[in-house]
């Protein structure tokens, strides 16, 4: 730019104007005082990440919005769990494959009790596995989990097991970089390509008081065992910042308000009282006192009360009584709080409404709207990070353990594991919000051939292979007990009507024109 401006001033004998680009990339007094960061996404992660993910953690366990908020988005994204189905192309095979994947799930945890007949018996299953995972990541901004090989007396018939690890257990702080080939970056060990070959944990949460025995030893884990579920703000990100991070100070700021405010409110329901005598040489009685903005009158003092009761006077002391104007809460509180909690839920990824529990204002058209765009958002959680990096490996590793256990086939495993390996994760549906519309909808696009039964039904988080033998076993039970059906597909069942023409239409003139 100092040369083109040369080259005017030589050529016009006046200086090039100069003209600046974005407003936001000036200097001039509306962005002095506007700060800006050119740090990389890992620099923030390793340095700021330990002290946001635990203010995060306060916010959860202290502030009720925080808490319910989370509780609310774990429940959409997560449900009652992201189920398998598996598309191998033998159908004996695929429900063999489903119903030793449901027998596992109860046994997913390594958390475990002694159970029945004294074998070790989980704790937690693995749907409720991924609901902790999907916490962590919201709250501390990722979750670690460890696959854990089981000997044959664990009685499993799978023996695989899944350990959930905290990510405070995983030091910020771990660096090196000289020691050997690989370098460690935020206790993760790389290698010279790049790949992760380790993670460094702390064997106990370095938090947790209870533990005094080897509480602050690292342990090196292999990458292959290690689990690492995150959600990624930039590429190459090594390390997770929590999603609550953009509003952990208005979250501050907020409970501060509130608190006031319902200390105001508090003391507004006190009765604060007090005396004034006749007398003018009582000099017990001081000029003057006060309660917030309200002075008594003159020659008063306060009259020291507690809940409840109040001071009985000497009705022959001559004195006057009377109370204090206490504070109360303004009446813009309630539009100023909608305000400020409205990008708290934006940031959380659910509605006004699922954070606070207030459905004042809402009508069908804003509802569905709103939940059709939050939907997909929740979707895109769904499959890019539970079902992407906690779910599919998780998958890959049953398979394993389950063919050296002897549960599958292993040959043929071996043979085609891309078959195994097809597999397509049901999350749990949400409700229609105009069931009637939407059904319709649906069943027009089928019979359009828009859309097949088997998209629909798994839509709905279910196994059309499931569906269509329940509706089997139903026809064939209507039909053992002489049930004439009314409802869904059952209707090809039913009879034509006596002496009728299905053709007639409704002036009573059948198949014109054909």
């Amino acid at each position: 730019m100092g040369y083109f401006r040369t080259l005017a001033k030589a050529l016009t004998g006046r200086p090039m104007a100069s003209t600046s680009g974005y407003n936001a990339a000036t200097s001039g007094r509306r962005m002095l005082n506007i700060v800006g960061t050119t740090r990389g996404i890992n620099s923030l992660a390793l340095s700021d990440g330990p002290r946001l993910t635990a203010l995060a953690r306060k916010a959860v366990m202290d502030n009720p919005l925080a808490a319910n908020g989370v509780s609310s988005y774990i429940a959409e994204v997560i449900g009652t769990g992201i189920r398998p189905h598996s598309n191998h192309e033998d159908p004996d095979t695929r429900k063999l494959l489903e119903r030793e994947f449901s027998r596992w799930v109860p046994q997913a945890s390594a958390a475990r009790r002694i159970g029945p007949g004294g074998k070790p018996d989980s704790i937690n299953d693995f749907y409720t596995l991924e609901s902790l995972v999907c916490r962590n990541v919201v709250e501390a901004g990722e979750a670690f989990a460890r696959l854990r090989p089981r000997m044959p007396e664990d009685g499993l018939r799978v023996p695989l097991q899944l350990d959930l690890i905290e990510p405070e257990q995983l030091p910020f702080w771990k660096q090196d970089g000289g020691s050997g080939t690989n370098l460690v970056r935020g206790g993760i060990e790389f290698d010279q390509i790049g790949q992760r070959v380790a993670y460094h944990f702390y064997r106990n949460h370095p938090g947790d008081a209870t533990v005094w025995p080897n509480a602050y030893e690292i342990v090196r884990v292999p990458a292959e065992s290690v689990l690492h579920v995150m959600e990624p703000l930039r590429g190459n990100q090594i390390r997770a910042i929590t999603s609550l991070a953009p509003i952990l100070v208005l979250l501050s700021d907020l409970n501060e308000y509130d608190d006031a405010e319902r200390f105001k409110k508090k003391l507004g329901a006190y009765l604060f009282a007090w005396r004034k005598s006749q007398n003018a040489d009582d000099t017990g009685v001081a000029s003057s006192s006060s309660v917030g903005t309200d002075v008594a009158p003159s020659g008063s003092a306060y009259v020291e009360s507690r809940m409840g009761t109040i001071t009985l006077l000497d009705t022959n002391a001559g004195e006057e009584f009377g109370f204090y104007n206490t504070p109360d809460v303004g009446t813009m509180y309630e539009s100023f709080m909608r305000v400020q909690r409205e990008p708290i839920a934006t940031v959380i990824r659910i509605s006004y409404e699922m954070l606070t529990g207030n459905m004042t204002g809402v009508n069908y058209s804003s509802a569905r709207v709103r939940l059709i765009a939050l939907r997909r958002v929740w979707q895109q959680f769904q499959m890019s990070v539970i079902v992407h990096q906690f779910c599919r490996p998780v998958w890959r590793a049953w398979l394993d353990a389950a063919a050296l256990a002897g549960v599958i086939d292993a040959v043929d495993y071996r043979k085609s594991p891309e078959q195994y390996l097809s597999v397509e994760w049901l999350a749990q549906p949400w409700d229609w919000v105009d069931p009637v519309k939407d059904v319709e909808s649906k069943r027009m696009e089928v019979e359009s051939a828009f859309d097949s039964r088997e998209a629909v039904v798994a839509s709905r988080g279910r196994d059309v292979e499931e569906v269509d033998a329940a509706i089997a076993r139903d026809h064939a039970r209507e039909s053992t007990l002489g049930i004439v059906p009314v409802y869904g597909s059952s209707r090809a069942a039913e009879p034509a009507p006596a002496g009728g023409d299905a053709g007639v239409d409704a002036g009573g003139d059948a198949g014109k024109g054909q």
